[in-house]
């Protein structure tokens, strides 16, 4: 349900039967001030994409709190961490599950990190 009110307060066509399944990630811990993630499955490519291009417009709504992001590998879960870490002024993003940034207009993929000093790109 609470995929679905995002969507609507998003202004985007996603409706019950455009998600495979959703559930939460982790086990419940009433100590714990914040909640478990959620885990979304669509049926379409296209209401996948849908709601991350308008994932940016969340700080407008009453869901400014909230993060959308793919269910990365633990691999380049770490890749991205590092990556802000090292570069703090870089805009880093997932697309399709892989790293990608904007340097100079020219969008890379990024694969690994190489060292403190840089990062292992290719040009798309």
């Amino acid at each position: 349900e609470m995929i679905l009110h995002i969507a609507e307060c998003l202004d985007i066509p996603v409706y019950e039967i455009d998600i495979s399944r959703s559930h939460r990630v982790g086990k419940y811990n009433p100590q714990s001030s914040t909640p478990r993630p959620i885990i979304v499955r669509f049926m379409s490519y296209r209401s996948r994409e849908l709601f991350y291009k308008n994932r940016q417009y969340l700080n407008e709504t009453e869901y400014y709190y909230v993060t959308v992001r793919e269910d990365l590998t633990r691999e380049n879960l770490n890749l991205l961490r590092r990556c802000i870490e090292l570069r703090p002024s870089v805009r880093f993003y997932t697309k399709d599950v892989g790293l990608m940034t904007l340097m100079k207009r020219k969008q890379y993929h990024l694969k690994r990190y190489e060292n403190e000093n840089g990062l292992y790109t290719s040009s798309l």
